[in-house]
C-alpha cells in the first residue's frame, strides 16, 4: 500500500505547527518505520526534513513545489490532488487542521 502523509509540522522553518505537533507527527511516523516493513510512505513537505527515519528505502520525501505550498491548508485544497495522482497514493493523511 502507498500512504501519502503531510507532514509540514516536521520542517524545521514550520512555526506555526508547534512543538506538540512535532513531537506527535514525528514519533508516530518513526514508529511507523520501524515496525512497517511492507508500506510504501510518501511525506509531503515545503522544505527539507532531516528525519532517521527518511532513511529507509520504503520512505520518500516530495518537496511541494507551487505558489501557496508554504501553507499546508492551501497546498492540500490545490495541490495534493496532482501529487496522489503522481505518486498512486492509496491513503492519505493530513493531520492538519484543514
Amino acid at each position: 500500500m502507498r500512504i501519502g502523509v503531510i507532514a509540514y509540522c516536521l520542517s524545521q522553518q514550520y512555526q506555526r505547527g508547534g512543538a506538540s505537533n512535532f513531537c506527535y507527527q514525528y514519533n508516530l511516523l518513526k514508529t511507523l518505520a520501524e515496525i512497517d516493513h511492507k508500506n510504501e510512505y510518501f511525506i509531503y513537505t515545503h522544505n527539507i526534513v532531516e528525519a532517521d527515519f527518511l532513511n529507509n528505502p520504503l520512505w520518500h520525501l516530495r518537496i511541494c513545489k507551487g505558489m501557496l505550498s508554504r501553507s499546508a491548508c492551501l497546498w492540500q485544497w490545490f495541490y495534493a490532488n496532482s501529487y496522489i495522482i503522481d505518486d498512486k497514493i492509496d491513503i492519505f493523511w493530513g493531520p492538519q487542521n484543514s
